[in-house]
């Protein structure tokens, strides 16, 4: 059953599978690794491929689904959830939910830790692969992390969650990952770079000035602002990026 519509692409031997979008909903699933990247929302079909999930931050629309995610892993009989939050926010996540269970009057069982930059959270997969996220500092509103997916110290997935564009320079892997997923809040000149920059977010002049330094092999952008419709971003975003960055830039 799907409760929440979401986008899927087959990018080499890993599928990716969420939706982006400000101030409505963001969360990210590569199922082959049983791994998420937020929670704004949580679909009941995807419940089984989200043993471990990393939470950028905790504005609703990364964080909205996580008590769903919880209880409906305890319903399917399946492992408690591995959550990991900034470190700065463990204990604010941790009431939130409390209080869920208090209103929900039950209690379900989840694993939460909080991360702080230059920490490895590392699993193998149930094929056998072996994997390491990085935690690393990211520039936004809350306290807030980006995540960086390697195997065997090759970066295979860099997640910037919400962040000013420094968590690509500062962080130099972001850009050789074969998969990079980046937010760009704002595709057009809807805001200028300044006003973008001051709630923490990417424009897309800030990826126009950097287009020599993408190595990835796909870049997804997402993310965008609700205040636009998505017909008119991607009509921009065609005349910003007519190579579409070699053929690598994938609208999300």
């Amino acid at each position: 059953m799907r409760d929440i519509c979401y986008r899927s692409k087959k990018l080499g031997d890993v599928t990716v599978r969420g939706t982006s979008r400000a101030s409505i909903q963001s969360f990210w699933n590569i199922p082959e690794w049983d791994l998420g990247l937020d929670v704004g929302g949580h679909p009941w079909d995807l419940t089984p491929q989200l043993g471990r999930l990393f939470i950028s931050h905790t504005h609703r629309d990364h964080i909205l689904g996580l008590y769903q995610l919880i209880a409906r892993r305890q319903k399917r009989s399946l492992p408690p959830p591995e959550i990991f939050v900034p470190a700065e926010s463990e204990d604010v996540v941790r009431r939130f939910l409390e209080v869920w269970q208090e209103m929900d009057g039950t209690r379900y069982p989840f694993h939460l830790q909080g991360l702080v930059p230059g920490d490895l959270v590392e699993w193998e997969t149930a094929s056998g692969t072996r994997l390491q996220a990085k935690a690393v500092r990211s520039f936004h509103r809350l306290p807030s992390l980006g995540f960086l997916i390697s195997e065997s110290e090759t970066p295979r997935l860099a997640y910037t969650g919400d962040s000013l564009p420094a968590i690509l320079d500062e962080n130099p892997a972001f850009y050789q990952a074969e998969i990079l997923i980046m937010e760009m809040t704002s595709a057009d000149m809807y805001y200028t770079p300044e006003q973008i920059h001051h709630f923490g977010h990417t424009h897309f002049l800030d990826v126009q000035e950097r287009r020599e330094k993408f190595a990835n092999r796909w870049i997804l952008v997402s993310h965008f602002t609700c205040k636009r419709s998505m017909d008119l971003l991607c009509r921009h975003i065609a005349e910003a990026f007519p190579d579409r960055l070699g053929g690598r830039l994938i609208v999300w």
